[in-house]
């Protein structure tokens, strides 16, 4: 916050976390959301090798992004669905991750990847993404889920989710920690996804291109 007061333009990535921003520097804060949809990159094809239905959730193993949640609401929707869950990310919530998994009996059924070569391969084979996150700054992952036409729930944390998914248009929005809650969408969004709401995020996501991105801070950079 010290730096705020010699800056010339203060940007923020998502509108929310500019509000926060005007509020704690009391000055004028510009949203620029993040270039994080790229259409030729939403082209690449991959093949699906199982029949399995497929949970992504790419995401660091580190508090913020409450892991627990996830795999807490994942064992209820076991009770109803089955499925898998791909957890592609590395962090120092890794062991309690790892124990957790061990505990609830869930290996065959949650698998861990770190560092892939390619993670867009992985939102090929998704059939659901979810992040479960305490909060965001904004929240690229949602954006590249929704490049790759994939169903999205998320939880409705500060400050980009909300705003990426149309505050529940484009993708569905949970409270943080609301397991049954999620419980009941994953099993919802596996047995019937809502191909209104995914072709809606995929339409949005022009938000978010590059092209865009760089017009927004030429607009910014004329000023100065």
């Amino acid at each position: 916050p010290l730096t705020y007061k010699y800056a010339d333009k203060i940007i923020g990535i998502s509108n929310e976390l500019s509000k926060d921003l005007k509020l704690i520097c009391n000055r004028p804060v510009i949203t620029i959301y993040n270039p994080s949809f790229d259409n030729k990159t939403s082209k690449i094809k991959f093949k699906k090798k199982n029949k399995d239905k497929i949970i992504l959730c790419v995401a660091r193993f580190e508090k913020q992004k409450n892991h627990l949640m996830l795999l807490r609401a994942f064992k209820l929707s076991l009770e109803k669905i089955s499925s898998k869950l791909l957890l592609v990310g590395y962090g120092s919530q890794k062991k309690i991750i790892t124990k957790f998994i061990s505990d609830n009996n869930l290996k065959n059924n949650v698998e861990i990847i770190k560092n892939p070569k390619n993670v867009y391969s992985f939102y090929k084979k998704a059939d659901l993404f979810v992040l479960t996150s305490l909060y965001e700054g904004f929240g690229n992952v949602l954006v590249e889920a929704g490049m790759f036409k994939v169903p999205i729930i998320s939880t409705n944390c500060k400050s980009g989710p909300k705003e990426i998914l149309g505050n529940g248009k484009f993708g569905d929005l949970v409270g943080i920690n609301q397991t049954e809650r999620l419980a009941y969408l994953i099993v919802k969004n596996l047995r019937n996804p809502n191909t209104t709401k995914i072709s809606r995020m995929f339409k949005s996501l022009k938000r978010f291109n590059i092209k865009t991105h760089i017009k927004n801070y030429e607009k910014v950079f004329k000023k100065l």
